[in-house]
């Protein structure tokens, strides 16, 4: 009798032991192996507005030896939203969550006033420690949310080449530079809303089985972070010295045209972006302003002189202001149109 329950013990124990392994397994892999695909499926649970949904390729520069450097990647953090009819008193609830963030007054007490909207954002890229300190305040309508974004960690390092992410309208996308030349290329999840894990793989179906996809990946440039820093250094150097408006420069590979710094002044920092007042400064004057080719064709005219030695230091000319072509002597006036130069017949 008392081997038989000795037997039986032992049968139960092992099974338990059976049983506590591959839970103990099973753990393992959603906790650590496949931890990040488990994150952003519990993030997928929560009811959210589909123009908050950001993902976003990768954009490098590209050092000497090889290694990439992150130019522009994508973030992630908290919100903050309320829902405007469940906040009862505006003041106290401004109080409470001011002790820990820092957001504006009047623009908070519009949204709170906005009872017909149960969705209202207030305050974006918190930390989870800010999140944490609202989640326990735990006020009625104040809800804490996650939220990915776009972030630079060079700050205005080759902001121009670069662009930013911005909204057009509704419309969330690539603005300036790389970001709107290859959007194509580096947006993500584009039209693809969701309320919860199951609605959005159900959602998909038809776009997963009928619907072209979209090349998606990352962007690898030839700008060395190094050069660029150095560029953009001698730029603020010449250009506080003499007190100048603008100043742009590009230094390349001659033999094959590989771009590795180009920068222009005045610039700004694409993670404020907001901050500017005026939009002229996010175009890059580099490629993008028209000029006509006479001033800059000279040095190259010169330059091209100088290299096969046909123009020394001690080389002189006679400008005697006109042409004579075919019998016919033309006066050459340079008249403060634009950037206009006249050739006129003369009598």
């Amino acid at each position: 009798m008392k081997s038989s329950f000795v037997f039986r013990s032992r049968i139960i124990l092992f099974f338990v032991l059976i049983f506590a392994a591959v839970l103990i397994t099973k753990l393992f892999f959603v906790q650590f192996v496949h931890r990040n695909t488990y994150s952003e499926t519990a993030d997928r649970q929560y009811s959210t507005p589909s123009s908050n949904i950001f993902e976003r390729g990768t954009i490098y520069f590209e050092r000497k030896d090889g290694g990439l450097v992150s130019a522009a990647i994508q973030t992630s953090g908290f919100k903050m939203a309320i829902n405007p009819i469940k906040i009862i008193n505006e003041e106290a609830v401004y109080k409470k969550l001011s002790k820990i963030i820092t957001f504006d007054y009047s623009n908070f007490i519009l949204r709170a006033g906005q009872k017909t909207d149960p969705y209202e954002e207030i305050a974006n890229h918190l930390s989870k420690e800010q999140a944490d300190a609202i989640s326990l305040l735990k006020i009625g309508g104040v809800n804490i949310f996650k939220e990915k974004w776009r972030f630079y960690p060079g700050s205005s390092l080759a902001a121009h080449a670069l662009g930013f992410v911005a909204y057009k309208g509704n419309e969330l996308g690539g603005r300036y530079g790389l970001e709107r030349q290859y959007d194509s290329i580096l947006a993500r999840n584009v039209d693809n809303p969701y309320v919860n894990f199951f609605a959005e793989v159900f959602s998909n179906i038809n776009e997963t089985l009928f619907s072209k996809q979209v090349a998606e990946g990352d962007i690898v440039t030839t700008i060395e972070p190094q050069v660029q820093n150095f560029l953009e250094k001698k730029l603020n150097e010449v250009r506080n010295k003499y007190q100048i408006d603008s100043i742009g420069g590009i230094i390349m590979n001659p033999t094959d045209g590989s771009v590795y710094a180009l920068s222009a002044l005045p610039s700004f920092d694409p993670n404020n972006f907001t901050q500017n007042k005026t939009v002229t400064v996010f175009s890059n004057p580099l490629v993008e302003n028209v000029l006509e080719f006479g001033s800059v064709v000279k040095p190259l005219v010169m330059a091209s002189a100088i290299d096969a030695k046909v123009v020394t230091a001690n080389t002189t000319y006679n400008d005697k202001g006109e042409v004579q072509l075919k019998n016919i002597k033309y006066l050459i006036l340079i008249k403060k149109e634009g950037v206009r130069i006249r050739v006129c017949k003369r009598f």
